[in-house]
């Protein structure tokens, strides 16, 4: 009101149940100031309770906001392709998870090895670069996951297998973020941590042959047979 004379915040945190009532700078538009960067603490809880006083000493109700404080990162995993060799595509999954906060969105990039070219929901380009190129595979606007500590699963479907060619390596790698705006290895992604995949795109059939008994021949003994793949 116009005799609005001041205003404070009160403070409790996580770690203590100590809490303290201190000033705020303002009065229509309040602020308490900046914080030292190490006030708040990874993986707690706080509590705000906001008052004003006019200067008839009058008290407002409380206002209040709980939050969590995290500095940790999420984290994402490639489950799907999980064997080295393949010969039918499986496509892409995985799961990504973050402790402290819910996971936002994923992203996914393909990398082909021998030239480091990159898929682009159509086929590989930009051969020679190093920055992935990253596919949204959530939907934009809505969390991944449900909350914290709540893993949730992503796929990509858009890699069909005739762009694959026989022989060559590919790697498959994800990013996660999360509704505390923390991004997976600050902005690397999985890749080179063990959560990504490589593979190869193995088509072509083996040959064998029997070198051992020698067909049409006649044996009297045999003590093995032999061949060469």
């Amino acid at each position: 009101d116009d005799g609005h004379a001041a205003g404070d915040a009160y403070l409790r945190g996580g770690e203590a149940d100590a809490g303290a009532w201190f000033p705020a700078v303002g009065t229509t538009l309040w602020s308490t100031g900046t914080f030292p960067t190490d006030f708040f603490k990874n993986s707690q809880n706080y509590s705000i309770h906001a008052r004003a006083f006019d200067k008839a000493g009058n008290m407002s109700a409380f206002s209040a906001s709980t939050f969590t404080f995290t500095t940790d990162l999420p984290t994402s995993f490639i489950t799907v392709p999980s064997t080295r060799a393949l010969s039918v595509w499986p496509n892409i999954a995985g799961t990504a998870i973050d402790l402290n906060a819910a996971v936002s969105t994923v992203s996914v990039a393909v990398k082909r090895l021998t030239d480091s070219s990159w898929f682009n929901d159509a086929g590989f380009v930009l051969p020679g670069t190093s920055d992935p190129l990253w596919r949204q595979v959530t939907a934009s606007g809505v969390n991944c996951s449900a909350g914290p500590n709540i893993s949730c699963a992503f796929s990509y479907t858009l890699l069909p297998s005739a762009v694959l060619t026989p022989g060559l390596e590919y790697r498959v790698m994800s990013i996660s973020s999360n509704t505390a705006n923390k991004v997976e290895q600050f902005g690397a992604g999985n890749q080179g941590t063990g959560r990504d995949f490589t593979f190869v795109w193995d088509t072509l059939a083996p040959t064998s042959r029997l070198t051992f008994p020698v067909n049409g021949q006649t044996y009297a003994t045999l003590a093995a047979i032999q061949g060469t793949v």
